[in-house]
Parts: C-alpha cells; sequence; structure tokens
C-alpha cells in the first residue's frame, strides 16, 4: 500500500512519436523506500496514462522501474529536481476523476 505521493511537472514534449500531446504532470505513489506503485501521466493534449502493479506498460510506457530515492538520483532531496511531495487526498482528488486512454 503506497505511503507517499508524488507530483512532477515535465515541461517538455516527449521525444518520440506521442510528442504532439504536450508537456506533461506526473503524480506517484510509492512505497515507504520510494518504489513506485503507481504512477498517472496527464498531458497538456488531454491524453491520461495510468500504470500500476497489474498493468505496468504498454506502447505509450510504461511504470517506472526505479525507486523516487534521492540518493540514487544525486540529490539530497527529490524536491531538488522539482518534485514535490502531496498528501494522499491531493492525489486521489486529481487521479479519482480521470479517464486513462489506456485503461477500460
Amino acid at each position: 500500500m503506497p505511503t507517499r505521493w508524488f507530483r512532477y511537472r515535465w515541461n517538455e514534449a516527449r521525444g518520440d512519436e506521442f510528442a504532439d500531446w504536450g508537456s506533461s504532470t506526473w503524480l506517484f505513489a510509492t512505497d515507504e523506500v520510494g518504489v513506485v506503485e503507481k504512477q498517472v501521466e496527464i498531458y497538456d493534449g488531454g491524453v491520461v496514462l495510468v500504470y500500476d502493479e497489474t498493468y505496468d506498460s504498454d506502447t505509450c510506457g510504461g511504470l517506472s522501474d526505479q525507486p523516487l530515492e534521492p540518493r540514487r538520483l544525486g540529490v539530497e532531496s527529490i524536491t531538488e529536481l522539482g518534485v514535490e511531495s502531496i498528501t494522499e487526498q491531493e492525489f486521489e482528488q486529481v487521479t479519482g476523476a480521470l479517464n486513462p486512454m489506456n485503461r477500460p
């Protein structure tokens, strides 16, 4: 069960065939050591992707296989990278109303 929640704004388009989706906001639910258990990608063009342990990849991407662990990323705190800690309620408020294109 997730114990930490994060939000990250990526202000660049993807560098692949889906670049026209635009910039994106990423939400992560992790365990206590930063292993990503749920990942939500919300693109400015309206596309939403959701990955978790029951649906971990598709042709558009996949669940992060690397933990959000500051020292592994070369920083003392992931907030140095623009990742902000949010509450479970904030995470659920945003993700609860989404209709992901990659999920039934």
